[in-house]
């Protein structure tokens, strides 16, 4: 997996490319007991999701970011809409053509 601003390809590829990354920031949501455990239930959400890639799970324990790659927005959207409800307080962010993550956030009434 390539970092998630390094993507490149023709538009049909990059409509079969969207990575979502869950990450710790440090000194602000990093320090509570509960921040790991959260950011592992956030692992174990995108990983249900059948993604093509994602951070091995030996690492979920240590890294500070979560990593996940998946080939259609639908999926992305269902996720989206699972961690909007469950309110982890963990920055998400999520690469791929603007125009599609832009409509999938008006959807979920993210904006």
């Amino acid at each position: 997996m390539t970092h998630t601003l390094h993507r490149r390809g023709n538009i049909k590829d990059l409509k079969e490319d969207y990575v979502i990354l869950a990450m710790l920031a440090a000194g602000v949501n990093d320090k509570y007991d509960d921040s790991r455990k959260k950011l592992i239930k956030i692992a174990e959400i995108l990983n249900e999701h059948n993604p093509v890639n994602i951070m091995p799970e030996i690492g979920w324990n240590t890294s500070s970011t979560i990593t996940a790659a998946y080939k259609d927005i639908e999926t992305v959207k269902i996720i989206i809409q699972i961690l909007k409800k469950e309110d982890f307080g963990i920055s998400i962010v999520i690469s791929g053509l603007v125009s599609e993550i832009e409509n999938v956030l008006k959807e979920v009434n993210l904006e």
